[in-house]
């Protein structure tokens, strides 16, 4: 400091500690909360010292700086549980916290709400159903947390095979709902709802089912998979004749983009149905990351808003395991978690990778795959150069065209239009700019909602072949690498299937058997091969998705008919099989959670015969491949997934409750 005179440094822990009724004020209005005289200084080092990030602390803002390291801060609602939850876990004076939480909507949590909207008695009255006690007690602590907590509803976070889908209705039933609004993968739309609803209702209630003959008139629940969202619309005056509406949603995983078209269809339609019930079901709520709650956080909690999403965003939205603690604790407030492990006793699951040796193994080592990418991208690059002359031709008579339009030409949306693809050109595409992200997307619905609408079915078909080199060839030479990629792992997966005796493990399974794989050209390698073999396999992907309630019902009933084969696309989800005891992945998917699903449709209520899971994994010494690579990524993503969603770091919000 130029004295020579050392500095007097004043611990702000020790300070705090040690003192009492410093604490002057709380201003609790509109969406944030000022507090004055807050440890800011001290809470950004413990955040620091915790988390090894300053990123976390955006969830608050400094607006004023006092003496003695205290500040002003301002908080949005929605993350006072987290800013508690912290100066818990950093043993902040207990005054600090009882002011804030007297003081704001947060007293709510910690005081001893009862439900006065669950009753059982509907359930009694109208379903042939025994609940199970952990299916009972998540709908007692249904009401309990949605009160104390300010949400539109609650996750459903059980295991695959623990009842979700009995749970929820029986939910709905104790609400009270008169109308209910089901949203589901389609494989499951009979397969797993119109069936529970004929099997455990005294009546059978009546029923829409989206896409059928079925009159929606005074019907009580309306059923409807994720890409016909929409067509809830044309009927929505007969569920509002509803007096309490109430919506599920089967394998809410499946909505992570918050900026998708389905997640903004159920948030709209929340809204519109005025559902104050929002139930989302998923045994694996997160896949990777702390942002794939943001979509669940924007349905269910009043509190989360788009400001609160910008800060949850920079705060939370990292690829790593910062701050997965405090994702914990926020999922504990809106979820109630089950495993298996906890609530039943099911044989033992056994899961093994088989290693298979394949003549020409080697082109799938990763040394040997990047070099047949580097050719590859080489080869298309040099095709698309070739050709740019008459992607160039084409580009100017569908501009010419539509520059001339009556309607498009003048317009300012067709000038952005040209300013965007323009820069593209010149620039490239950078996807860390939000503001060209946001000018892209606006751009391709730009195109397919109002320029090729004007065109002809033969420009049409020419401004296609062409846009996406004029405007980012680079992308679209990407693209065709990365296909070439699957295609390569597409061949590898027939090959191992080729290498194995299908016959030995099939027969030798107690019970019947399921092969599952990401690749449709691998399951009709793997028909032609079993019925070779003698067996009468029953097939499920894109091509028999209309018959799956028929083919399952083949596959469960008639004993001549195994194994199943399936695309993990088609069947992972919402099916229970106990009639097989044996899963073979013929490929390893993308995520852990990929892979829990598609083993849990054996492993589940039900199930009374020991499991075995195989993997088949190419063998290449110690030389990586296609298919030990997988592996990687799926560890990677299940250590994300599991440290979010069962806390494997970090306590939860309950711990101070």
């Amino acid at each position: 400091m130029g004295t020579g005179m050392e500095p007097l440094i004043i611990e702000v822990g020790d300070y705090l500690a040690s003192s009492e009724g410093w604490f002057d004020q709380i201003n609790d209005k509109g969406k944030y909360v000022t507090i004055s005289d807050f440890p800011a200084i001290w809470l950004q080092r413990k955040l620091k010292r915790e988390y090894g990030t300053s990123k976390i602390q955006n969830f608050f803002e400094v607006v004023g700086i006092r003496w003695f390291g205290k500040s002003t801060i301002q908080v949005h609602k929605f993350f006072l549980p987290e800013l508690i939850y912290l100066l818990a876990k950093f043993r902040s004076p207990l005054a600090l916290r009882n002011e804030i939480i007297n003081n704001t909507w947060i007293r709510s949590m910690y005081e001893d709400t009862k439900s006065t909207e669950v009753d059982f008695k509907r359930i009694d009255k109208d379903m042939n159903v025994r609940l199970l006690p952990f299916q009972r007690s998540f709908i007692e602590e249904y009401g309990i947390k949605k009160t104390r907590c300010h949400l539109r509803g609650m996750i459903l976070s059980f295991d695959c095979g623990l009842g979700k889908t009995i749970t929820s209705l029986s939910l709905m039933k104790a609400l009270g709902c008169d109308k209910v609004v089901i949203f589901a993968p389609k494989s499951t739309l009979f397969n797993v709802w119109v069936d529970h609803l004929n099997r455990f209702f005294k009546k059978v209630p009546k029923y829409w089912v989206v896409n059928q003959d079925h009159d929606p008139k005074d019907a009580e629940y309306y059923i409807c998979n994720y890409e016909s969202m929409d067509k809830i619309y044309d009927i929505i005056n007969h569920i509002k004749k509803g007096s309490k509406v109430g919506i599920i949603t089967d394998e809410s995983h499946n909505f992570l983009r918050l900026g998708s078209k389905r997640t903004q269809n159920l948030i709209s339609l929340r809204d519109d149905l005025d559902c104050h019930d929002c139930l989302l079901q998923s045994g694996t709520p997160v896949k990777s990351t702390g942002i794939d709650i943001m979509p669940l956080l924007r349905v269910i909690d009043n509190y989360f808003d788009e400001e609160a999403q910008v800060t949850f965003a920079k705060a939370f939205g990292v690829n790593t395991l910062i701050a997965t603690d405090i994702l914990h604790a926020r999922l504990d407030m809106m979820m109630v978690r089950k495993t298996k492990e906890e609530v039943i006793t099911l044989p033992e699951k056994h899961e093994q990778d088989l290693l298979v040796k394949i003549r020409g193994g080697e082109r799938y080592t990763i040394t040997n795959v990047k070099k047949l990418l580097k050719v590859y991208g080489a080869e298309r690059s040099d095709f698309h150069n070739k050709h740019m002359k008459e992607y160039q031709e084409e580009w100017n008579t569908c501009i010419s065209f539509l520059a001339g339009h009556k309607t498009i030409g003048p317009s300012n949306e067709f000038r952005r239009y040209l300013d965007t693809v323009n820069y593209l050109i010149k620039h490239g595409y950078n996807r860390y700019d939000p503001r060209l992200v946001e000018d892209v997307v606006w751009m391709n619905k730009y195109e397919k909602d109002v320029l090729m609408p004007a065109m002809s079915a033969d420009m049409k078909k020419m401004f296609k072949h062409c846009k996406s080199a004029i405007k980012y060839l680079d992308m679209k030479i990407q693209g065709e690498i990365l296909g070439y990629l699957g295609h390569l792992r597409g061949e590898m997966t027939s090959a191992l299937l080729d290498a194995i005796d299908l016959e030995e493990l099939i027969n030798g399974a107690i019970k019947k058997t399921i092969l599952f794989t990401s690749f449709v050209d691998t399951v009709e390698t793997a028909a032609e091969k079993l019925k070779a073999l003698g067996f009468k396999p029953c097939l499920v992907y894109g091509e028999t998705s209309r018959e799956v309630p028929q083919l399952l019902k083949q596959f469960r009933e008639d004993k001549s008919i195994n194994p199943l084969v399936a695309t993990m696309q088609t069947l992972a989800t919402g099916v229970t099989l106990v009639e097989a005891n044996q899963v073979i992945f013929i490929n390893r998917p993308w995520r852990d959670a990929d892979y829990k699903q598609s083993s849990d449709r054996v492993f589940r209520i039900g199930q009374d015969t020991e499991c075995y899971i195989y993997t088949l994994t190419l063998d290449t010494g110690e030389e990586p491949n296609l298919s030990t690579s997988m592996k990687d990524i799926l560890d990677w993503s299940k250590e994300m997934s599991e440290a979010i969603v069962d806390g494997t770091r970090g306590f939860a919000f309950s711990d101070f409750m």
